[in-house]
């Protein structure tokens, strides 16, 4: 029977070490004590996992929002995608974006898929999603707002070079939408 592998963290890892260590010190001979050197080179190196520990975090921050930020840009525009546990791609409009689950998520109406599953971008202008978006309830966060407001698109305007959907709730650049859905009859 194979032993079991167990994962333990970095931290730990850095703990046992460390004990370790004191333990060498406690049990090594006094008349030949540990050279200095020798001693240096195990600080040196638990030194090295406590940086790479920190980097790796770091990295996987940034991975985050590095994810989110790709996720927003593609509102509004046509992916294809590879469905988990499906052998065949599925090209749909992007139309929110849901990190509830700690992963990043885009939704579309024929369903939800990770950013890692994107296979290619297609390319689609604001306008187009945004007239797709008249008479559906859509979900956005107004600037300077805590909570996420929904209301009725009613229309499709510019601003600028900003394409704006009319809403019952205010007027909203597209690139904002979180979600879309449509109306209950």
């Amino acid at each position: 029977m194979a032993a079991a592998v167990t994962d333990t963290s970095a931290s730990q890892q850095q703990l046992d070490y460390m004990n370790l260590m004191i333990t060498q010190l406690r049990n090594q001979d006094p008349l030949s004590p540990m050279d200095n050197a020798q001693m240096a080179q195990q600080l040196a190196s638990l030194s090295q996992l406590q940086l790479t520990e920190k980097l790796n975090t770091s990295f996987t921050g940034v991975l985050a929002a590095t994810q989110m930020t790709y996720a927003q840009s593609l509102l509004g525009k046509q992916i294809t995608f590879m469905p988990a546990g499906s052998t065949t791609a599925t090209t749909d409009l992007v139309t929110g974006v849901d990190n509830s689950s700690g992963s990043v998520m885009l939704k579309t109406p024929s369903g939800n898929c990770a950013v890692t599953d994107v296979i290619d971008v297609l390319a689609s202008t604001q306008l187009s999603y945004a007239q797709s978006l008249v008479g559906r309830q859509v979900t956005f966060m107004p600037s300077g707002a805590t909570k996420a407001v929904t209301g009725l698109v009613t229309d499709v305007g510019q601003t600028g070079d900003t394409t704006v959907l009319v809403t019952s709730a205010g007027n909203v650049p597209v690139t904002d939408i979180l979600g879309a859905s449509k109306v209950s009859q």
